[in-house]
């Protein structure tokens, strides 16, 4: 099972970053005021901030965790300081787990703890745990931590069960032309509902009689449609569609067995997923057809497959 990545700050985070400038000589403090981390070796002999080192330790049993810091440009000692300190107060658990970078933005994972929003920091796509202001300590950042790990395990279960559920569909339907939709892709100069992802969807549920999944991955939701009812006019009306919209975004599924290995083979996710076990599914359903229940409800859906209908005649 996956850890969700938690990266931590070393200075004023892990690190006392004050308990070694009150031991620099009188000259020292004069010649870098004002830009003491660019004194030499101040890193090396500096504190960890009290309950630090017990936390990492007790956090680590449900994190995947980086110390993820800033070293000085202008002080070379500090980047070498900075691994000898890990080593000392983290031994094993952090063991080539040190990120020294000015652009933790670039760094991909679910949680930061960081006392600033600089280098990167404000625009990182997880959750920045702002240390010093939100959290006052590490009590009260484990406390978090401690209960947002129950939610990722159990989340974590229920993604693994929805992964295996859905790969045993797809060989159970494996004799069946499939087509993936995805929602945000379809794009048109004429923005109307005919044009919607999830209408071309429903319209081969409807029409064609046809099984729709609706699948949740980590990088937005997609549509499945599967021909189990062997149309002949299924692949007619996909190859019409894909010279209307853009075969990114509307494909037949390539692999007959896996699920895992279609989705990467689809253009739209061929740049996020590479290899199959990277593709992540959050959960998947199987709607039954739309229950058109009232007269103008009814009458919206005829207008809209209709409209579709009339897009595929004038692609003849």
């Amino acid at each position: 099972m996956n850890k969700p990545i938690l990266y931590i700050d070393m200075d004023n985070v892990l690190v006392n970053f004050q308990s070694d400038i009150a031991a620099l000589d009188i000259e020292t403090r004069a010649t870098y005021r004002g830009n003491y981390d660019e004194a030499p070796n101040i890193f090396s002999k500096m504190k960890p901030i009290k309950g630090a080192v017990e936390a990492v330790h007790k956090l680590a049993e449900h994190y995947d965790i980086y110390a993820l810091s800033t070293a000085p440009w202008n002080n070379p000692t500090a980047w070498s300081d900075k691994v000898l300190w890990i080593q000392k107060y983290f031994g094993t658990v952090l063991y080539k787990r040190l990120i020294l970078s000015h652009h933790k933005n670039l760094n991909k994972g679910e949680f930061l703890i960081d006392d600033r929003l600089k280098n990167g920091v404000e625009t990182f796509e997880g959750e920045h745990l702002h240390f010093g202001v939100d959290y006052k300590n590490w009590q009260e950042i484990t406390d978090y931590l401690l209960d947002k790990a129950v939610f990722y395990k159990a989340q974590t279960k229920k993604e693994e069960k929805s992964h295996i559920e859905l790969n045993s569909l797809w060989l159970e339907y494996q004799e069946y032309e499939k087509v993936f939709i995805y929602p945000n892709g379809i794009q048109h100069k004429e923005e109307k509902a005919e044009h919607s992802s999830l209408n071309l969807a429903r319209y081969l549920q409807d029409k064609l009689h046809c099984s729709l999944l609706e699948i949740s991955t980590k990088r937005g939701l997609l549509y499945c449609v599967i021909n189990d009812k062997k149309s002949e006019n299924f692949e007619k009306i996909i190859l019409k569609w894909q010279k209307m919209y853009s075969q990114s975004f509307i494909d037949f599924a390539k692999n007959k067995y896996s699920f895992d290995c279609s989705l990467i083979k689809f253009s739209k996710f061929k740049k996020i997923y590479t290899k199959p076990q990277e593709v992540k599914i959050t959960e998947f359903n199987k709607p039954l057809p739309y229950f058109w229940g009232n007269l103008m409800s009814r009458w919206m859906r005829d207008r809209i497959y209709q409209a579709i209908e009339k897009n595929l005649e004038q692609m003849e």
